[in-house]
């Protein structure tokens, strides 16, 4: 079974529909603590803004751009933390996350299944947990201690999209596909009301992928979704209304859907690389003026009403009155040195041993990559943020570099070293036990 995803799909078209030498964005996320707002390109870079778009900076995710095909998914997930995907060459995905408003990252040992993650979803009622979906896998996330735990149903695979039910977190949501005896990919709707213990099948063999839920959030009962046309429900999914496509459209499909459920309106786009919004939960469309091309993403600003945000392979388009009107922004980015400074110019490679036995007798060794000649700050800190160790280094060779880190006197536990070096900060986690 060939089986391409759609947030695979809409990257590689920004991949062909951006030039050799410009690099366009493919999605947007808001931290909802500050406005800050993060965007990845088709360069494999990683964009934030603290100015809602007007200037941008290159941000060090700590890993080679040779070593991954592009990014995934960008989401908060807390005040200034962020879980960052990346999909690596070898068909494999690589968790990232950081605490610090993506100044340092920290790896995510996630198991071998991880091909591809296809949707995040951050929980509502419990701190620190996200649940992402794959090829063939639904996972459990705590960031706090990186646990992974698969909670997928029983006999289904490739899942697209799993939301929880903010009034109510025991009820969920799961989307699937299958193939049926065409060789066409269906989709599947599936409920759960005891947390995702038990699933019900709510609709069956959908004419195609399911690619939105939304729920509204005065109603748990009141639920979208999108599958080729827009589908309603008021009574948590027993019967449904088909919405349908904007009518003049009647052989094209939705694809994005966003709604501002304070002012009642719908935004979404369609097959035709037209982008629509509608004032009545889609009973009726009107086009929004916006040049036509393939839409990559739709994002209302988290705390600025009216505002909408259009990500199109050819920019990024703005509006402050509802999707009236629309001003291109101008992507103006400042300098860090990123964008000339290898992300392998600072790697931490190994922890050896780890586990790390303090009676052993001998010191455990960091080996990494750095410039030559220029210092590293190296810092060991407990789990309560205490730090345990501060040495300085000067690496002599710029390949590999190998420091001694002297942990005998620790107690049994968790700790974080936190390499920097100019710009570059780089953490790893290792055991003493």
């Amino acid at each position: 079974m060939k089986h391409i995803k759609n947030i695979s799909v809409r990257i590689l078209l920004a991949f062909i529909f951006s030039s050799a030498c410009t690099a366009q964005i493919y999605t947007l996320t808001i931290d909802p603590s500050n406005g800050e707002i993060y965007s990845p390109d088709t360069k494999k870079n990683l964009l934030k803004s603290p100015d809602d778009g007007k200037t941008w900076s290159f941000v060090d995710l700590g890993i080679a751009k040779d070593e991954y095909s592009y990014l995934l998914h960008v989401a908060v997930y807390a005040p200034r933390s962020l879980i960052c995907i990346l999909q690596l060459k070898g068909d494999r995905a690589r968790l990232l996350k950081s605490t610090d408003g993506a100044k340092s990252w920290e790896n995510i040992e996630v198991p071998d299944s991880a091909v591809q993650i296809n949707s995040v979803t951050i929980d509502p009622e419990v701190n620190n947990v996200v649940w992402l979906t794959g090829d063939d896998q639904v996972w459990r996330l705590d960031l706090v201690t990186d646990l992974v735990t698969d909670v997928k149903p029983a006999g289904l695979r490739f899942f697209e999209k799993y939301i929880i039910t903010p009034q109510d977190p025991t009820i969920r949501w799961l989307s699937s596909d299958v193939e049926d005896a065409h060789s066409l990919i269906r989709g599947r709707l599936f409920k759960s009301t005891d947390s995702g213990n038990t699933w019900q099948l709510i609709l069956d063999s959908t004419s195609n992928p399911i690619r939105e839920i939304i729920i509204d959030p005065s109603d748990k009962d009141h639920v979208f979704i999108t599958s080729r046309s827009l589908r309603e429900t008021h009574d948590g999914g027993t019967t449904w209304i088909d919405r349908g496509v904007p009518d003049t459209l009647v052989h094209k499909f939705l694809g994005q859907l966003a709604i501002d459920w304070t002012n009642g309106i719908m935004y979404s786009e369609t097959t035709s690389d037209s982008t629509f919004k509608s004032i009545d939960f889609g009973q009726s469309w009107k086009s929004m003026p916006i040049p036509k091309g393939w839409t990559n993403d739709i994002v209302l600003h988290t705390f600025q009403n009216c505002r909408v945000f259009v990500v199109q392979t050819d920019g990024l388009y703005e509006s402050t009155d509802c999707g009236e009107t629309f001003t291109k922004q101008q992507f103006k980015i400042i300098p860090t040195g990123l964008e000339t400074l290898s992300a392998s110019s600072l790697n931490i490679i190994s922890i050896f041993p780890n586990p790390y036995w303090s009676k052993s007798g001998v010191d455990a060794r960091l080996k990494l990559v750095a410039l030559t000649g220029q210092q590293i700050s190296i810092k060991v800190f407990d789990l309560l943020g205490r730090t345990v160790m501060d040495e300085v280094a000067m690496p002599s060779n710029q390949h590999e570099t190998i420091v001694p880190l002297r942990l005998s006197s620790l107690s049994t536990g968790v700790y974080v070293v936190k390499v920097s070096s100019g710009i570059m900060t780089r953490t790893e986690r290792f055991l003493v036990w």
